[in-house]
């Protein structure tokens, strides 16, 4: 699978604020069914910076 660009509605959040992160994924013939996907966003706080990990799973088709 082919993800594609990753698009969040909002990069800058205060405490207890949300937002949506949004990506497409392409399938390439006979690659469709269960992937498990790790999104990786870095993330600046007054603390540094962290890296969040997003864990994507699915059956694609």
């Amino acid at each position: 699978c082919c993800p594609g660009p990753l698009t969040l509605d909002t990069t800058a959040l205060a405490p207890g604020e949300t937002t949506t992160l949004t990506f497409e994924l392409s399938m390439h013939p006979g690659m469709d069914g269960p992937h498990d996907l790790a999104v990786h966003v870095p993330i600046t706080s007054a603390d540094g910076t962290e890296q969040l990990t997003v864990d994507v799973v699915g059956d694609f088709r």
